[in-house]
């Protein structure tokens, strides 16, 4: 394949869903290569509300797929998109996503053998357990998707990755990667001509601070874990907590967690771009408590809105892009929540703090277009080559 300048390039990018981010993120490459989007996941989970992003100017398909639920999870695989990508293509963009693995593996076999380069986005970092249900099928699972998530990395030409951990992930398997991230926060909604107004303004409350939890509403959040250290710590009183996330009728742990006499504890159900960006303006920190995450993408747009997050350690997101007491808190313990709280109750300190939250997201969301730009231009060149 002849070089070509980054401008004409073809590219193939095979993901799972319409994710704002992603859509966002492509919106930046748009005008510099020609694009094709695969969507491979098949049906969108209604409980995701905020996957329903179209991008026009570009080629968007849904090729058809099959499901396969293996241990509970539900995999989907579409042998068209895996064969399409490589047609009229110069780079195919394919992701580590688990879920869709099978498409993934077979787009990156059919574009080696059309000498097509791959560009791999991993997503899944050395210490991700799949299966976690701890018995001997579960560890016997991830080490088979371990084995093929290297297969996978081992067939591209270079990656992208998610976090540090993502990177040394890739390397491991004699892969050259750059640290990025997909997650790139919507410029019109969490923009400084929307936040910056309320920003560093100490909100009004009959509390000492409200905060926000963002997300999925599940066991491994770390949600109950956090609201029982906050009884512990006898700040029920002093920190109002908004829940923002799916309420499907019938789940056993929502239910209990509704049911749960916490004080100062409101659930609001399923939010929107729109309607996150507009709570942001009415908290003054967001909370991630997370037991397990890979990354943590409401992490960035909490603080490119100038929302400081306090969070668990048990996410990239904490490790690679918040750095604590100076744009944010991290804790381990209750001493360690405890501290993070009563720092961010200090006016001053949080005004301090939102600022710099702004100033990081700001500067990752470039680091993360640069880092995209290079990859796609370091694997145009070995396509080249």
């Amino acid at each position: 394949m002849a070089a070509k300048e980054a401008s004409r390039l073809r590219i193939s990018f095979l993901q799972p869903s319409r994710a704002p981010y992603r859509i966002a993120l492509l919106q930046e490459l748009m005008p510099s290569y020609q694009i094709k989007i695969y969507y491979v996941a098949g049906a969108h989970d209604p409980n995701r509300v905020w996957e329903t992003q179209e991008l026009t100017g570009v080629e968007s398909l849904d090729p058809p797929h099959w499901t396969v639920v293996l241990g509970g999870k539900r995999f989907t695989f579409s042998p068209r998109a895996a064969r399409d990508a490589s047609r009229d293509a110069d780079v195919v963009v394919i992701c580590t996503n688990i879920l869709e693995f099978p498409t993934y593996l077979m787009a990156a076999i059919f574009a080696k053998l059309q000498r097509i380069p791959v560009l791999c986005l991993v997503t899944i970092g050395q210490d991700y357990d799949f299966f976690r249900s701890g018995g001997k099928l579960s560890k016997y699972a991830n080490i088979l998707l371990r084995s093929l998530l290297g297969l996978l990395v081992k067939l591209s030409d270079f990656a992208i990755c998610y976090s540090k951990s993502g990177v040394r992930e890739a390397k491991s398997w004699g892969v050259a990667g750059v640290t990025s991230s997909q997650y790139y926060p919507l410029e019109a909604e969490y923009g400084p001509e929307n936040m910056l107004p309320s920003l560093h303004l100490r909100k009004e409350h009959t509390v000492e601070l409200t905060a926000c939890i963002i997300g999925y509403i599940s066991p491994r959040k770390g949600i109950t874990e956090f609201l029982e250290a906050r009884r512990r710590l006898n700040l029920e009183d002093r920190l109002n907590i908004i829940i923002a996330g799916p309420l499907p009728a019938g789940d056993a742990f929502i239910q209990e967690l509704k049911n749960s006499s916490w004080k100062n504890v409101n659930f609001i159900g399923s939010v929107g771009t729109a309607e996150k960006a507009k709570l942001f303006q009415q908290v003054d920190i967001m909370l991630f408590p997370t037991l397990h995450d890979s990354w943590g993408y409401v992490a960035n747009e909490a603080m490119y809105a100038g929302v400081p997050v306090i969070a668990s350690p048990h996410s990239e997101a904490a490790k690679d892009l918040i750095r604590h007491d100076d744009n944010g808190w991290v804790y381990a313990d209750d001493a360690g929540l405890l501290n993070a709280f009563e720092q961010a109750a200090n006016p001053e300190k949080l005004r301090e703090v939102s600022l710099a939250a702004r100033r990081s997201a700001v500067a990752f969301n470039g680091q993360a277009l640069d880092a995209w730009r290079f990859a796609i231009a370091a694997v145009a060149k070995k396509g080249g080559s």
